[in-house]
């Protein structure tokens, strides 16, 4: 399991968005990679609030993106190695 608390990552700064969602992310990310669209489709909700939700995490440094073509991955950051 990763160190660090990502419950700072929990309010709700996006709005029309629930934070469960953003904890089902982060749980969907904590067993490895994902793209975007596989995340939106675990969460069965609109794309738009899947990116807002990645968005902020990655302004926290909560989460990595990679782009590979016309794909973005997300993974979760070491939260012990500098940003």
């Amino acid at each position: 399991m990763r160190s660090g608390s990502a419950c700072s990552t929990m309010r709700p700064d996006c709005s029309g968005s629930r934070p469960s969602d953003r904890l089902r992310i982060l749980t969907l990310l904590h067993r490895g990679e994902e793209d975007v669209s596989s995340l939106r489709e675990a969460l069965d909700v609109p794309a738009a609030n899947v990116s807002q939700h990645l968005a902020l995490l990655r302004s926290r440094h909560v989460v990595a993106m990679r782009r590979q073509g016309t794909r973005i991955f997300y993974a979760l950051r070491d939260l012990n190695s500098p940003t």
